[in-house]
């Protein structure tokens, strides 16, 4: 049937043309594949450990009851986590809002897993994914679209999916594009390593050569806007790429 015989005008082709087709993810995104089962994995796992934690809990607190010990862990854990996730993961891994010594780093990263959320790599790719995207197609907790860039038509899908049920869906965020300087650091890649004897979802140890590559090989849409984040500090390695050889050498040896 022709445009004509349909009886459709312009604007009502070119509204249906919009609505059935595919949103364009950005680059970075996964739909499918091992990363994904390495995701939904994760996921299952964590919560089980959450919860089955929560019900050990209780039935402590029941049969035993709660003294100045448990009260004492209690807190002091819920604070060190929550730095852990607060100033390490977010402000240290994520903005590297400041430095720190290997030592601290080394702190860093253990508090931070002590909370729980999943690997540093994943964690650092999929904030920096949600920045970088934020309530638009690709952000990988909008209330507005789902995983894949449809936009929600029901406000409580929206929101159940903001809150917790993105971890679920069959999207994610291929940590090397948006967290190359995570699998460059040799300390962040001992804790990543070390989530391969019980998850089995480490990324591999990537040189800065590699992920240098890996950014040319897929770089971003003409266009995007690239915020503070995505930047590495000027003393990170991955701003010290290998330098051209042979004829591209702006200055070759004499």
């Amino acid at each position: 049937m022709s445009i004509a015989d349909a009886g459709l005008s312009p604007a009502e082709i070119a509204q249906s043309t919009r609505i059935a087709a595919k949103p364009q993810l950005p680059p970075g995104v996964v739909t499918e594949g091992p990363l994904v089962q390495a995701k939904l994995r994760e996921s299952y796992l964590l919560l089980g450990i959450l919860y089955v934690g929560a019900v050990a809990g209780i039935i402590w607190a029941v049969t035993q009851g709660l003294g100045k010990v448990e009260l004492f862990t209690f807190v002091w854990m819920f604070a060190l986590t929550t730095f852990g996730i607060g100033a390490g993961m977010h402000r240290l891994f994520v903005h590297r809002s400041f430095r720190t010594g290997p030592i601290m780093r080394v702190f860093f990263c253990a508090i931070a897993q002590m909370a729980v959320q999943g690997s540093i790599a994943k964690w650092v790719a999929n904030h920096r994914r949600h920045h970088l995207y934020a309530d638009d197609v690709g952000d990988p907790h909008s209330p507005q679209f789902d995983g894949f860039g449809n936009r929600y038509v029901s406000a409580l899908k929206g929101f159940l999916h903001a809150q917790g049920s993105w971890v679920f869906d069959q999207a994610t965020t291929e940590n090397q594009y948006s967290a190359q300087h995570i699998a460059a650091d040799p300390i962040t890649t001992v804790y990543e390593r070390l989530r391969e004897g019980w998850n089995g979802d480490a990324p591999p140890a990537r040189t800065v050569e590699t992920t240098t590559t890996h950014r040319r090989l897929h770089p971003p849409p003409r266009g995007a806007r690239l915020p503070a984040l995505s930047r590495p500090h000027p003393d990170h390695p991955d701003c010290h790429p290998t330098p051209p050889t042979g004829h591209d050498d702006p200055h070759p040896p004499h």
